[in-house]
């Protein structure tokens, strides 16, 4: 392979900021991060350099093979090897064969990427990685970094190559803490650190800190073991949480960043740019979201977004921001590893990003409003009742304490305007345990007592998992207009010939529940208020029944003199009568509905996330979601059954031309109220939509990121792989599969 030189665009990328903490700072990563968040997410990525040496080659090695031999994932893949090489205590992983260069395709942006059906030792991966970067670097290496950019972005211009890529592999190269034959090593060093990644995620002051699942990847560690050219597509973090990424050792990785708050510009460059304006945007997000996508940072600046780029070394942090678009790539054999953490500017973005990644077909794998309230609620004084605003606190506490205020408030002004009509409103108070069937399986079990003494003390020590024993594994429900988890309010509604708040006694009779088109929905609080108005609006009925979390009580109780400007003081509290805990699990259970719960009355009406088409039903400070949400996307149950997720691979996804969408108009079957005019609500009859095409042509891809044996079509002139050995952060405490590809 010929060599490069460095182009001038390459050359004038500006370097990401760099930081190095006193070993004071680095006491308490997420307060030294916060402090430096202002100036380092102009950038969208940092690095951070800690006053600890890097750990040994021998240090990362050992832990390295102890935490893989120990993955219960990797269990099936090292019991049934055939790998006569292997020496005591050594452990195997697979890789993915990952394609750069560039092909005859209509989106050539877009990179195919597959199981390689090899496995290796550390050792072994090592030997193969040096080999190959003899081949393309004079020595197999290069004290230039700028060289090594320029030579893998030529190739990303040229022929294609295949190099191979360890990712997203459950492990640390961190030691544990009773390691003592580690003892006073600087490996060991870092370790006991609360930088190490197997704690980061958890660290306090951490917003996923009360996250129930472990998620690897997210709340654990991943580890990447890389060769020169291993790259990692174009993304945003799941959730677009921050990540922090550590590199054990071997040779430096180049990353590039979008700051934040260019992320949408950054789409639409790719969607045109990148993708040749051949998908529509929904199209073009979903292709961003498989995480498959190398675009050259020329083309980005080009545009006129700002790139900046920065080369990590062994024993350097990398820190990469809420919403901020980066890539990067490998110079030669080396093993890093990650994981995600959200400081309180989190709270900025964690709405909003829980949209955009509804509106991609993804699972929530958590509640923003949930773990705000858990959060905020540790912050708590020790002395029952106490919750003040103390400014002499670190500000991010403050921010959470504010940021909670402020949405517990809004929540409740949505409560007393959604049962503004009703003289005698209630909120019925429920609980997962209590729902007549375990649809959703709290990682607890306990016997909830609503009625109970709200007076009643509870103190909360650090040590404590959870504060003032709120349940954080509660069964969140997830809205059908927007996606997002709510807490602790959440809305049932129904068409109905009379808008009513329903009483328990009224429930049974009143309520159709065996309709599955008409079947009642669950939304937030913000989608109730607008769904309801336009219930009202077109057909002047409504039925609605709002349902409150039990563990409000709990966090009621601890705000003790706090005085709030709107509060719950007109509403009843109440226990949920049966038949409403009844039609709580009607309205959640997804796949009891069949075919028919995807057209029913919220479809029809242009408010389901994941069928219909979108109206301008309500006016949320996410302008650029609303503009492709709900023309498709999903809402679902966050359950055992309901958590899963297959995100496909994609292989040239094809040119669809634009076409006339047909309507046809049918008056949606609501009798109003006697004595208004009839009005017809428009159902919308549908020839199947461009982006559903798209999809579907997509989806017959290489399904190379799917459990058991891909599926599909192989890639072009290559033979099928085997299937994915070694799960990817999926089957996690049998809770489904959310995954998360081609990370760093």
């Amino acid at each position: 392979m010929g060599g490069a030189e460095v182009p001038g665009w390459l050359q004038s990328l500006p370097l990401a900021p760099e930081y190095r903490p006193t070993e004071t700072e680095f006491l308490d990563p997420i307060a030294f991060i916060s402090r430096i968040e202002r100036e380092a997410a102009q950038f969208g990525i940092c690095k951070i350099i800690p006053p600890i040496p890097k750990p040994s080659k021998k240090f990362v090695f050992h832990n390295l093979n102890r935490s893989l031999s120990k993955s219960p994932e990797l269990g099936d893949v090292v019991g049934s090897s055939s790998n006569k090489a292997i020496s005591p205590g050594e452990a195997l992983f697979t890789t993915r064969q990952q394609e750069l260069g560039s092909r005859r395709t209509r989106i050539p942006a877009h990179k195919q990427v597959w199981q390689s059906g090899e496995l290796y030792t550390v050792d072994q991966f090592e030997a193969k990685s040096k080999l190959f970067s003899r081949s393309v670097l004079p020595g197999g290496k290069s004290d230039n970094p700028l060289l090594v950019e320029a030579l893998f972005w030529k190739t990303l211009e040229e022929k294609p190559m295949y190099v191979e890529y360890a990712n997203d592999v459950p492990g640390s190269g961190f030691c544990a803490a009773e390691e003592d034959v580690w003892e006073g090593s600087d490996g060991w060093k870092l370790s006991i650190s609360p930088w190490n990644l197997q704690k980061i995620a958890k660290s306090p002051g951490s917003l996923i800190r009360f996250m129930p699942d472990e998620v690897p990847g997210v709340t654990s560690p991943m580890v990447y073991i890389g060769m020169l050219f291993s790259w990692f597509a174009w993304h945003v973090e799941d959730h677009e949480l921050h990540s922090l990424n550590f590199l054990h050792m071997g040779s430096p990785k180049t990353w590039y960043a979008v700051p934040g708050s260019f992320a949408e510009k950054f789409e639409e460059a790719v969607r045109v740019r990148g993708y040749g304006g051949q998908v529509d945007r929904l199209v073009s997000f979903a292709l961003l979201g498989e995480k498959t996508t190398l675009v050259s940072p020329e083309i980005i600046t080009q545009t006129g977004i700002p790139c900046c780029r920065i080369v990590q070394n062994p024993g350097e942090f990398v820190v990469t921001f809420p919403k901020a678009y980066h890539v990067g790539f490998s110079h030669g054999f080396n093993c890093g590893e990650a994981a995600n953490f959200a400081s309180p500017t989190w709270l900025h973005v964690a709405k909003e990003a829980a949209v955009r990644r509804a509106t991609m077909n993804h699972l929530p794998m958590l509640s923003h409003q949930q773990l705000l309230y858990m959060l905020a609620m540790s912050y708590i004084s020790r002395v029952p009742g106490a919750f003040p605003l103390d400014q002499q606190r670190e500000e991010g506490e403050t921010l959470v304490k504010k940021a909670f205020l402020d949405d517990l408030q809004n929540e409740l002004r949505l409560v007393n305007a959604l049962l503004v009509n009703d003289s005698g409103s209630s909120m019925a108070l429920w609980h997962p345990s209590l729902l007549p069937s375990s649809t959703i399986s709290p990682r607890k079990s306990p016997v909830v007592n609503i009625a109970q003494d709200e007076s009643k003390e509870a103190v909360f020590s650090p040590e404590d998992e959870l504060p003032f024993g709120l349940d954080i594994d509660s069964g969140t429900l997830t809205c059908t207009a927007c996606g997002i988890l709510g807490y602790p309010f959440m809305a049932l509604l129904q068409p109905d010939k009379k808008s009513t708040v329903m009483s328990a006694a009224e429930l049974g009779p009143q309520w159709d529940l065996l309709d599955q088109s008409m079947r009642p929905r669950i939304f937030c609080m913000e989608h109730a208020v607008h769904v309801n108005e336009l219930l009202l609006r077109k057909s002047g009925s409504a039925r609605v029944l709002v349902i409150c979390h039990s563990d409000y009580l709990k966090i009621k109780a601890q705000l003790g003199e706090v005085k709030l400007e709107v509060n719950d003081g007109t509403i009843l509290l109440r226990r949920a009568a049966p038949a409403e805990l009844n039609l709580i699990y009607v309205a959640i259970d997804e796949e009891g509905g069949g075919e028919a719960v995807a057209e029913d009355w919220t479809s029809k009406m242009g408010f389901n996330l994941r069928n219909g088409e979108k109206k301008d039903l309500h006016k949320l400070s996410l302008q650029h979601t609303l503009e492709w949400q709900g023309r498709r996307s999903r809402t679902s149950l966050p359950t055992k059954k309901r958590r899963g997720c297959l995100t496909k691979n994609l292989d040239e996804p094809p040119f669809v031309k634009e076409e006339e969408e047909e309507e046809t108009a049918k008056p949606f079957d609501i009798t109003p109220v006697a004595g208004r005019p009839v009005v017809e609500l428009k159902q919308y009859q549908r020839r199947p939509k461009k982006v559903d095409e798209q999809m579907r042509e997509l989806d017959v891809g290489l399904s190379c990121f799917a459990r058991g044996p891909c599926e599909g079509l192989r890639p072009r002139n290559r033979p099928m792989q085997m299937p994915l050995s070694v799960p990817t952060k999926h089957q996690y405490k049998g809770k489904g599969c959310v995954k998360r590809l081609a990370v760093h």
